[in-house]
């Protein structure tokens, strides 16, 4: 694909919005709405990616789901490590080393599956929402098109369901935990990337 200017410029916008919400604290507020232009533009490129990759297939299969892991995981996970390392070095220096059962969790981006709360790599958050993104969305292609839907009915399907389904534990969730708690959970949050997907398709 050629590179977007528009597309490039809301990445700025996103970039600079989060810079200025942990560099100035009177607009930390801003962050959210980086953060949230970040999901979109995800779900809008891998999305489209993905799409493109289902319809170029015969037929879509558990090794076409393996590859687009791969391509993603090769991208994010490494630094995501290295960061994780550095965490880890900061706080065993500062104060509030993560249980092992706690870092075990991180090391398969499950800190935040239904829980805010999270002090040790507070920012990794929205990382694990991208990451379990990635890995559902293929693999829920799969069971529609093993069920007999057609790649396309079924790329559409798996957008609504994620879309649908996050709401509503979202707004379950809200019943019993804070905004800003909920705010970072992984499963009530995964329909944030998928409005990107819906506006890719």
């Amino acid at each position: 694909m050629t590179r977007s200017f528009g597309l490039d410029l809301a990445r700025v916008i996103a970039i600079a919005l989060v810079l200025l919400s942990h560099f100035a604290h009177d607009f930390e507020f801003v962050g959210v709405f980086g953060i949230e232009l970040f999901f979109a533009l995800s779900g809008y490129l891998i999305g489209g990616v993905l799409y493109r990759s289902l319809l170029a297939t015969p037929r879509w299969s558990f090794e076409d789901v393996r590859v687009f892991w791969m391509r993603r995981w090769y991208r994010t996970v490494p630094n995501y490590l290295l960061f994780l390392v550095v965490a880890l070095f900061f706080h065993a220096y500062f104060g509030g080393l993560p249980t092992a059962r706690h870092l075990v969790a991180h090391l398969f981006f499950m800190q935040n599956m239904m829980s805010g709360d999270n002090a040790f790599y507070g920012v990794s958050w929205s990382l694990a929402v991208e990451e379990w993104f990635y890995l559902t969305f293929p693999l829920v292609i799969l069971a529609f098109t093993a069920a007999g839907l057609h790649k396309r009915a079924a790329f559409v399907a798996t957008t609504v369901v994620f879309i649908v389904a996050p709401s509503a534990l979202r707004e379950f969730m809200l019943l019993h935990s804070p905004a800003e708690s909920v705010r970072m959970m992984t499963l009530p949050r995964l329909d944030a990337i998928f409005y990107g997907v819906g506006a890719a398709f």
